[in-house]
């Protein structure tokens, strides 16, 4: 675990665990450690509770930013008008190979977004919308 250094101390294995995927999403590794006693009993608060989040040496000024960025908001969906039950006609007719890719293209573009970050940019060639890895939105953004 040498290699390892503390980023953040959530409040309970679920908050870590969101902030474990968060990371992950930007291609950041990491390791949540919690006391037995709060693992066992389920506690969030306190010592007991709190679940640490460790990430690699090399990756912990990206993940600060990371950090930074999510309690300022910024990684916050802005609000939406966009009706759950909303059938995304154009999705059917698209040529977008898979589906998924399709929903996600029509859905950034209802709401205006500026930009799709994802993992694998060949998926959106098709795209009019800014398409981004995450490690370009790190580079581009923090």
């Amino acid at each position: 675990m040498n290699e390892y250094q503390l980023l953040y101390r959530a409040y309970g294995i679920l908050d870590a665990k969101s902030i474990q995927l968060l990371l992950e999403s930007f291609e950041i590794k990491s390791e949540i450690i919690q006391e037995s006693t709060g693992v066992t009993y389920g506690l969030t608060l306190g010592n007991l509770g709190s679940a640490n989040i460790y990430v690699q040496k090399s990756q912990f000024e990206d993940a600060e930013k990371i950090i930074a960025l999510l309690e300022a908001g910024d990684l916050e969906l802005p609000n939406s008008d966009l009706d759950p039950n909303q059938n995304f006609e154009e999705t059917d007719d698209s040529d977008f190979e898979d589906l998924e890719d399709a929903v996600q293209y029509f859905a950034a573009k209802e709401q205006n977004m500026d930009i799709i970050i994802t993992r694998n940019k060949k998926d959106f060639i098709l795209s009019k919308i800014k398409v981004l890895t995450p490690a370009e939105f790190l580079k581009q953004n923090l």
